[in-house]
């Protein structure tokens, strides 16, 4: 008996690595933003931590965590 291969089956799947891979990615960086933001006393009500938690691209979370460092509110995020 033989077995077949499907080459679209392995594409699919390093896809939907790829693709998990980078959604991490992101979900790490958005901790770290509210991490700093906790770590330095900075209030984040839970609207302002949907949004960092959800929907934010790898740039945008780069930014925010830039500015977090030196946020004094939530808003300055944001800004």
């Amino acid at each position: 008996m033989t077995t077949m291969t499907y080459p679209y089956r392995s594409y699919l799947r390093s896809l939907g690595r790829e693709e998990g891979y980078i959604e991490g990615r992101v979900e790490g960086r958005a901790r770290v933003v509210l991490r700093v933001l906790e770590y330095r006393g900075v209030e984040v009500p839970g609207d302002a931590r949907e949004r960092i938690m959800s929907g934010a691209d790898e740039a945008t979370l780069a930014l925010w965590l830039d500015r977090a460092l030196t946020a004094e509110t939530v808003e300055d995020l944001f800004a």
